[in-house]
């Protein structure tokens, strides 16, 4: 989300006559919370082992996990009991 706040002013000085010119502020809003849940879903290719750290992908350990894997994926979440 971005607001737009648009002024004019004239710009003096130099070897030419006053240049008038429009200005446009973007200024981004605070972001809305997204939903959250305990759930990482996983598409990897071409890998065979992967370490999560949990804090990082805000989640805990026992979170649901979802793997799309072309091949055999073992992964871990660090500092998790297995």
């Amino acid at each position: 989300p971005l607001s737009i706040a648009q002024s004019n002013g004239v710009l003096s000085g130099g070897y030419h006559e006053p240049a008038p010119y429009t200005r446009r502020l973007l200024e981004w809003r605070a972001p809305e919370p997204a939903a959250t849940e305990n759930r990482l879903v996983i598409r990897a290719r071409n890998i065979a082992t992967v370490t999560i750290d949990p804090a990082r992908a805000r989640i805990s350990c026992s979170a649901a996990i979802e793997i799309d894997s072309d091949g055999p994926l073992v992964a871990r979440l660090r500092g998790c009991a297995p």
